[in-house]
């Protein structure tokens, strides 16, 4: 399950993070990926024996806080300077969880096992960022183009709320299209 949310962060921020460098003019739209590539990079190349040294555990808690630090700051960038540090952090901890959990996780399977329990954790995987990126879909849209001051107690929007909780059904009760935004004074 852990390695499912963080997947789904995941799917979400490589289908939208242009779409949201757009929104906020910020060139080169791929920076958050260069960031992010880079910094996985860097530090792949010492992280595998610093998991191996310190326990994979140990390892992998703190690359999960770092996941979640960086969605929310990759939410809240509005310069290219947030976006390639949040990029920066997202990468730090996506980037070095994935090798953790999988040496935790085969850690306590029998090896006759581990192909099957590899197999789990691919698929858990691959999962979390295919529902993200579909499930994410239609928020860039109504919460990304809203000002600071309205996205602050925000969540992502359920059917019948759109950007920090303002009703988005009309009188009838049908729900207006995600992209529709809802005017001081309407219903």
């Amino acid at each position: 399950m852990t390695l499912f949310l963080c997947s789904f962060g995941y799917g979400g921020i490589t289908s939208f993070v242009t779409m949201m460098a757009d929104q906020h003019g910020i060139r080169p739209r791929s920076i958050f990926f260069t960031a992010f590539a880079l910094t996985v990079l860097v530090t792949r190349l010492f992280s595998g024996r610093l998991a191996d040294r310190v326990g994979y555990r140990r390892f992998l808690l703190p690359c999960l806080a770092l996941v979640t630090v960086g969605l929310a700051a990759t939410a809240l960038a509005q310069t290219r300077l947030q976006l390639v540090l949040a990029a920066a952090v997202f990468g730090l901890g996506f980037g070095n969880q994935y090798p953790a959990f999988v040496g935790h996780v085969l850690k306590f399977v029998d090896p006759a096992r581990r192909g099957a329990a590899f197999g789990g954790i691919l698929a858990a995987f691959d999962i979390g960022i295919g529902t993200g990126s579909i499930a994410w879909g239609g928020w860039p849209s109504t919460w990304a183009s809203a000002s600071p001051s309205e996205r602050a107690p925000c969540s992502p929007p359920s059917r019948s709320r759109t950007s920090c909780g303002r009703r988005s059904a009309s009188s009838s009760g049908a729900v207006r299209p995600p992209d529709h935004r809802v005017e001081d004074g309407e219903p």
